[in-house]
């Protein structure tokens, strides 16, 4: 093949390592289309939260497969309960669904946190951006293994386009897609405190809060799909000549 695209750091040096030239190989991150997180309906963000049986606590959000080879949403869910004491109106909303589904929602009978999860399940993409509006905070749970090292996450790409700050592990290119630290907060992976505590310090500081929202938006706009498009074409041309 004449041109290679990855996705992550970590899969541009694995595809360096077999010896294909730095010219060769272009990193094409996850975009982020901002329009239909700012086009969301008020009506339906509300509909969302009747359904729900939300008032006005603070949200906390996943959005992703529920499969534990891949994604530790049990990590979360431990992090969750350990943060019931500090921020007791809390509620985890899960979306998503996935082979581990059940299991899940039994750990959650389990640490006593039921009542406080609302498991979504799948939905349409269409429906995310009104997901969001509900969220304070959204979480990428990871340890730090290959597979997280690997991945370019899509729910911290919506997560910025929507605005809402993201507590995830500082694993692979996390830290880069946060902006080190202006969007969100990266903790110690598979750590389920550092994890609580990452949430806890955005949900009880509103200034800090509204500090990491703005930064969301300005780092969204790094993934613009026309910018990324355009950097897609001048690396075709480049690598056809």
């Amino acid at each position: 093949v004449d041109g290679i695209t990855v996705h992550s750091s970590f899969l541009k040096e694995r595809i360096l390592s077999l010896g294909i030239p730095a010219a060769r190989i272009h990193r094409l991150p996850s975009s982020a289309d901002t329009e239909p997180f700012e086009r969301v309906s008020p009506a339906a963000v509300a509909a969302w939260r009747e359904r729900l049986e939300l008032s006005d606590q603070p949200v906390v959000a996943y959005f992703g497969t529920m499969a534990l080879v891949n994604h530790p949403v049990d990590l979360l869910l431990e992090a969750f309960a350990r943060l019931g004491a500090r921020i007791p109106d809390g509620v985890l909303m899960l979306v998503g669904g996935g082979a581990d589904l059940v299991d899940l929602q039994d750990l959650a009978g389990h640490l006593g946190v039921t009542n406080r999860c609302r498991f979504v399940g799948r939905v349409r993409a269409d429906e995310v951006p009104a997901l969001h509006g509900l969220a304070r905070v959204t979480v990428d749970p990871v340890h730090d293994d290959l597979l997280a090292r690997a991945r370019w996450p899509l729910k911290i790409v919506e997560s910025l386009a929507a605005g809402v700050p993201v507590v995830t592990g500082d694993v692979g290119d996390r830290r880069e897609m946060l902006g080190g630290e202006a969007a969100g907060l990266v903790v110690r992976p598979g750590d389920a405190v550092a994890l609580a505590d990452g949430l806890e310090a955005i949900l009880a500081d509103p200034i800090l809060h509204q500090r990491l929202a703005e930064g969301c938006l300005l780092q969204a706009a790094r993934y613009s799909p026309s910018d990324l498009a355009a950097d897609l074409l001048t690396f075709y041309k480049q690598v056809q000549t």
